[in-house]
């Protein structure tokens, strides 16, 4: 491939789509090398290996006439690899990388003055964070009616329908027995229900017995203590039950915050966290909402002073126990524009005037979403992080093909 001034731009994902359709609009010839070929190399019957196999492909691509190379894969492995091969082709060229883990950035960035390291994570968060507080279009907002959404405390009243039938029937039993020993024991109202109890709760104290009673009244109260026991050990286990799910919900955050003028982040990944630590650093109070206990971002967050709830932010339960109502602003960063669409939507019916920044991967998509679905702030990671590396291209190879003095 014989090409001269180029960019070469090597990675399979968003970023690198969105860069290479930034150069070719400044009229840059690109020439695309997928990451998948790390997986596919290992099948070549040549039986080269992977570094031999993208030294070929960079030789392939013209690297020894390229303006530059864009490192711009999904994954941090696979840029860290390609761009220690292109070093071994060549350190006359610069090389814009992109690395979401900072303490990996770091060692690369020193490997060599050609190379230029940046986290598209950490570019995006900044545009992202002030969203929150810039300025909206006037225009009327819709009248979101109609939804079952709006009324979502209803369902609250159902979780305990067991714990109270079973309180239910055990008052019914007291007071039955309270009435049979009455009449048939000519005790008085009080007696009746002090016998009633100790029966019901096997205490028996033996200052009231049915020794000489009737053999109706005997199996009237063998009837009762069993009923009673019954009732009791279960009503013992769901209560249990429910404190241990308690505390472990208490846990994971998962209860009703009471919270006023604060930030939801839904989804802890790369620009999630980024987001919500840059979020912390301007004092703003957050609540995190992951669906992943086990994400490896959640200690760290949580270490630097962030609420978390371990939920799917898609259900609306979990939107109103994070306290959407009293919210300054939501945040879906998930890595999927249908679920953060979900997201936004379902927020949008619970509070209409609640302010929205989605991620979206495609940010041609953003004006239908203003426009029909009253959802302002759509914003495009890889878009706001193209346009950084783009302009960190420009000035390293400006810089790159400067006549020395």
């Amino acid at each position: 491939m014989q090409q001269s001034n180029h960019v070469i731009v090597f990675g399979s994902g968003h970023l690198a789509f969105q860069v290479g359709r930034k150069l070719r609009a400044m009229g840059l010839a690109v020439v695309e090398v997928g990451s998948d070929r790390f997986q596919t190399a290992r099948k070549f019957p040549s039986g080269e290996s992977a570094v031999e196999h993208f030294r070929r492909a960079l030789r392939d691509a013209g690297i020894d006439s390229a303006r530059a190379v864009c490192v711009l894969d999904d994954e941090d492995r696979y840029n860290i690899q390609f761009t220690l091969i292109v070093l071994s082709l060549t350190e006359s060229i610069p090389i814009i990388v992109s690395l979401f883990n900072p303490e990996l950035s770091v060692h690369l960035q020193a490997s060599s003055p050609m190379v230029a390291v940046r986290s598209p994570a950490r570019s995006a968060s900044t545009v992202f964070v002030g969203a929150l507080r810039s300025s909206l279009p006037r225009h009327a907002p819709r009248e979101w009616q109609g939804l079952s959404l709006m009324k979502p405390l209803a369902l609250r009243q159902r979780r305990d329908r067991w714990l109270i039938w079973l309180v239910g029937v055990f008052v019914v039993l007291l007071a039955c027995g309270t009435a049979v020993f009455h009449t048939t024991e000519h005790l008085s109202w009080l007696d009746a229900f002090y016998f009633a109890v100790t029966l019901m709760t096997t205490t028996g104290f033996g200052d009231i017995s049915l020794r000489n009673s009737s053999a109706f009244a005997k199996l009237f109260g063998a009837a009762l203590m069993l009923s009673a026991v019954s009732l009791l050990s279960l009503t013992f286990s769901f209560i249990v039950d429910r404190l241990f799910k308690r505390r472990a919900e208490i846990a994971l955050g998962r209860k009703h915050y009471r919270l006023a003028n604060h930030v939801i982040v839904c989804g802890l990944g790369r620009v999630g966290y980024e987001v919500a630590r840059e979020l912390l650093q301007q004092k703003e109070t957050i609540l995190v909402i992951e669906k992943d206990p086990e994400n490896r971002f959640l200690a760290p967050i949580q270490a630097l002073g962030a609420r978390t709830f371990v939920g799917d932010a898609s259900v609306p339960k979990v939107l109103e126990d994070a306290g959407v109502a009293t919210a300054a602003g939501l945040f879906s960063l998930i890595d999927d524009d249908l679920k953060n669409l979900e997201i936004g939507l379902n927020a949008r019916a619970l509070r209409a005037d609640l302010r929205l920044i989605l991620r979206i991967f495609d940010k041609e998509i953003a004006e239908p979403l203003r426009s029909r679905l009253d959802i302002h702030l759509a914003l495009s990671t890889s878009a706001v992080a193209a346009e950084e590396f783009v302009g960190l291209l420009e000035n390293r190879t400006q810089a790159a093909h400067a006549p020395s003095r």
